[in-house]
């Protein structure tokens, strides 16, 4: 049975289940625009309410909701008939049908994976401890109390992680990422070409530096203490991880 945060309002065109799933399998959804809600629970089991509705503008939904699944990987997207959009001036679609909104809510295992491809939505995971993968052209992501490694690579977009531990991957064009770290585990890249970057740790945590970057765009807070230098790489509290940092104009902050 779905949990009641799950059920999609009344009159939602929407696929409502939960399904036996691999504990340690992969949780994909393909998005524009809407909402994506993941959670976690105890579970070899997804549970999972994707709803499609209307956009904006009213225009009947050219698309098709689709879900694919076997015991290791579940998928979620949808087709839509060909269309010419900028986004916030004009939306052009040969057969009048309008780009609908999607809204997935998943509660998937807690050690699972999972990989998001959106362009505008608002993304939020929590109290997850597999992979992920996360990528979105100009959507808002959170991500809360997370385990394992995340690779998060936004556009235009902006980004919040908050309690996390592992290694990551954190890539921005001209997007906000504020990332806060409570335990590094490995070799983390950070790498901006104009968006600003602030990346926390706690003060003991030790760490080797390298960039590829103005030094005038890379701060590092002086509560880490005196560095030492051993080749390319400055280290801090003695070395551990690299911390990769690599930049054109944008400002990354440690």
């Amino acid at each position: 049975r779905l949990p009641d945060r799950l059920r999609p309002a009344p009159g939602a065109e929407t696929e409502t289940d939960t399904v036996n799933f691999s504990p340690t399998g992969t949780v994909e959804i393909d998005n524009r625009t809407g909402r994506i809600t993941v959670s976690t629970w105890n579970r070899p089991q997804v549970g999972f309410a994707y709803t499609l509705a209307p956009g904006e503008d009213g225009a009947p939904m050219g698309a098709t909701l689709h879900i694919t699944r076997d015991d290791q990987e579940i998928s979620f997207g949808h087709d839509h008939s060909w269309s010419l959009r900028i986004p916030g001036v004009l939306t052009i679609s040969p057969d009048g049908t309008g780009e609908p909104v999607g809204d997935h809510r998943v509660v998937m295992p807690k050690r699972a994976n999972l990989r998001i491809d959106d362009f505008g939505s608002t993304i939020e995971v929590s109290n997850l401890e597999g992979n992920a993968e996360i990528e979105t052209h100009q959507g808002t992501v959170t991500i809360r109390r997370m385990v394992g490694r995340l690779n998060l690579d936004i556009f235009s977009g902006t980004a919040e992680v908050i309690g996390f531990r592992g290694r990551a991957e954190l890539e921005t064009y001209s997007g906000r990422i504020t990332a806060e770290v409570e335990e590094l585990s490995g070799a983390t890249d950070v790498d901006t070409h104009s968006g600003p970057v602030r990346f926390s740790l706690p003060p003991d945590t030790g760490f080797d530096l390298t960039m590829d970057a103005d030094s005038a765009n890379v701060t590092v807070d002086e509560a880490f203490g005196p560095r030492t230098r051993a080749d390319d790489r400055l280290k801090y509290n003695g070395g551990g991880p690299e911390v990769s940092v690599e930049s054109f104009s944008g400002t990354v902050e440690l």
